[in-house]
């Protein structure tokens, strides 16, 4: 709240504090000229600052991703949630050289997978986004792809995959 106060700027004050002469009509006209581009870079450092601000804010856990996604692509409806893919637990067994028993009680078949089976490429979790916001032409759904990706990435925990899911 104080750095809102400290970051605000009365423009028109400007050539009446800097300029001895400024009182005069052409004066201050000419300065507001060259001030000109000094307020547009104002402007773009207050945006910088505001978008760094919601950045530090927001972290990698999944309802932050979910209020960055919506507040982003779908802030009237936040239709866009993401849930985490279910990873079964697998039945280890263990070798004869590791000294340790196979105890195993079930009444249902026993499936063995070895190291080749496993799928590293599989979707830590999926991004569930509604078909009302895909735009009609191929090039404007790459582009919302790839915006949705670079949010994505730059939120997510480093290790972490997901699978965008377009759903009606």
């Amino acid at each position: 709240m104080i750095a809102e106060i400290i970051y605000s700027v009365d423009w028109n004050l400007f050539p009446q504090l800097f300029v001895p002469g400024a009182k005069k009509p052409k004066q201050a006209a000419v300065f507001r000229i060259f001030l000109s581009k000094v307020k547009q870079l104002h402007t773009d450092f207050l945006l910088y600052r505001n978008e760094s601000i919601y950045k530090v804010r927001h972290n990698a856990s999944v309802g932050l991703l979910e209020k960055m996604l919506n507040d982003k692509f779908d802030p009237n409806q936040r239709r866009i949630y993401i849930n985490n893919v279910q990873r079964t637990e697998d039945l280890r067994v263990y070798s004869f050289p590791e000294e340790k028993e196979i105890g195993v009680r079930t009444d249902q078949a026993i499936g063995i997978r070895t190291g080749n089976n496993f799928n590293p490429d599989s979707p830590d979790f999926k991004v569930f986004i509604p078909l009302d916001i895909q735009p009609v032409q191929q090039i404007e759904i790459d582009g919302l792809i790839i915006r949705i990706k670079a949010q994505l990435d730059y939120y997510k925990l480093y290790a972490k995959k997901y699978e965008l899911v377009w759903i009606n």
